[in-house]
């Protein structure tokens, strides 16, 4: 999980997948138009590629249930990416939230942890709006 993979970083999970590996893309169509080989490179590589286009501030329920789905149906090895890292994070963590119950709260002490800085109001009205909205409650945040 992270930013926009290298092409040695894309050597070496193709070799580690063992020819089982899954590229899960999450830039938008208008952040790959400057990126045309990507694509090619991904399959040159031997690699699945899935693209679930978002933008962080459209992150919500349909897309953590698209990404739960990719990741249900495929066995073995996901290298998931966005431009940076941010939104790549986020879904997984809300991804723990829907799968494994995982409060808003988990969700923000688990990323504050792995980018080692404290979640910002956005993040945590992120991850507050999809704890309501997972819990069928009224959100405050919009949900």
């Amino acid at each position: 999980m992270g930013g926009q993979p290298s092409e040695a970083a894309l050597d070496r999970f193709a070799a580690e997948s063992g020819g089982r590996g899954l590229v899960v893309n999450l830039r938008t169509d208008e952040e790959m138009a400057f990126l045309p080989y990507y694509q090619r490179s991904v399959v040159a590589h031997g690699l699945g590629l899935v693209h679930i286009p978002i933008k962080g501030s459209e992150l919500d329920r349909p897309e953590v249930e698209a990404y739960a789905q990719v990741m249900a149906e495929h066995d073995g090895p996901v290298l998931l990416h966005c431009a940076s890292g941010g939104r790549a994070s986020y879904i997984w963590v809300m991804d723990k939230m829907r799968a494994e119950g995982w409060s808003a709260d988990e969700a923000s002490a688990w990323l504050a942890a792995y980018h080692d800085k404290p979640v910002g109001e956005r993040g945590t009205a992120l991850l507050s709006r999809y704890e309501a909205q997972r819990d069928g409650k009224p959100s405050a945040a919009g949900g």
